[in-house]
C-alpha cells in the first residue's frame, strides 16, 4: 500500500514564486498606511496568543523505502503560538503549525500531516506607534514529526482509522508578518512562512511546507 503513495500524489510543480511576490506585496501595503490607519499603537509588554489559519504547500522527500521527491500545491496550515515579550521589540514562546494533505480514491486513501512544535524568537523591528510596528519576524528550532495513514476503502463498508506510519526529527522555520492592532489587546493581519522538517527516517527523509495564513493575536 505505501509504495504507491508517491505516485498517487505527485502533481505537477509550481514555483512559490508567483506566490511570494504578492504576499510580500500586501504586506507592503499595510504598512504604508498611516499611522491613524493602523487604530492602535502596537504595545507589547506581556502575553500574546495567536492563532492562524490557511493554505500551504508541502514538499517531500521520502526516504530509501519509496524513493521518490512530490511537491503538494494543495493542502492547509494550522498554526497557534505563545509568547511573553522581552522589551518593545522581542518576544519569546513557543509555536506550533502543522500541514495536513489527504489524496487518494477506492480502494486507498492516504492522510498526510507534517508538524513542528518549535521554541520561537519574534522580532519586531519598527516603532510600535507607527504602521511599521506591524511587521515581525519570527524564528524557531524544535521538534518535526511526519505522519502517514493509510485507509483502505470498501464501498458499503464504514471507514475505518486505517494504520499509520510516523516518524520524528529536526524542525525549523522562518516566518514573515503584518498585523494591524485593532483594539488594544487584539490583531488581526497575515504572515508567509517556510517551515523545514528533518527526518531522515525509513519513509521521510525531509520535507518542508510554506503557509500563506491569515493572523489573529491577543495581548495581555
Amino acid at each position: 500500500m505505501w509504495a504507491i503513495l508517491p505516485h498517487m500524489i505527485m502533481q505537477r510543480p509550481r514555483s512559490l514564486r508567483s506566490v511570494v511576490p504578492a504576499a510580500l506585496a500586501v504586506m507592503v501595503v499595510m504598512a504604508a498606511v498611516t499611522p491613524a490607519a493602523a487604530l492602535h499603537p502596537h504595545e507589547r509588554d506581556g502575553w500574546m496568543l495567536g492563532l492562524s489559519y490557511g493554505p500551504a504547500r508541502g514538499n517531500i522527500t521520502f526516504g530509501a523505502g519509496l524513493d521518490e521527491s512530490v511537491e503538494i500545491q494543495d493542502g492547509v496550515s494550522p498554526q497557534i503560538r505563545l509568547g511573553h515579550s522581552l522589551g518593545r521589540h522581542f518576544s519569546v514562546g513557543a509555536s506550533y503549525a502543522g500541514w495536513m494533505y489527504e489524496t487518494g480514491v477506492v480502494p486507498v486513501k492516504f492522510r498526510l500531516s507534517l508538524q513542528n512544535i518549535l521554541a520561537a524568537v519574534t522580532w519586531y523591528p519598527g516603532d510600535p506607534t507607527r504602521s511599521l510596528g506591524g511587521f515581525y519576524v519570527r524564528g524557531g528550532v524544535g521538534l518535526a514529526w511526519t505522519r502517514i495513514t493509510g485507509i483502505e476503502l470498501h464501498e458499503d463498508e464504514e471507514q475505518g482509522h486505517g494504520e499509520h506510519l510516523q516518524e520524528s526529527g529536526l524542525g525549523f522555520e522562518i516566518t514573515l508578518g503584518y498585523e494591524f492592532r485593532v483594539t488594544h489587546n487584539a490583531a488581526f493581519g497575515m504572515s508567509l512562512g517556510a517551515h523545514g522538517l528533518n527526518i531522515q527516517g525509513d519513509i521521510f527523509k525531509d520535507a518542508s511546507f510554506a503557509p500563506f495564513v491569515f493572523t489573529g493575536a491577543w495581548y495581555w
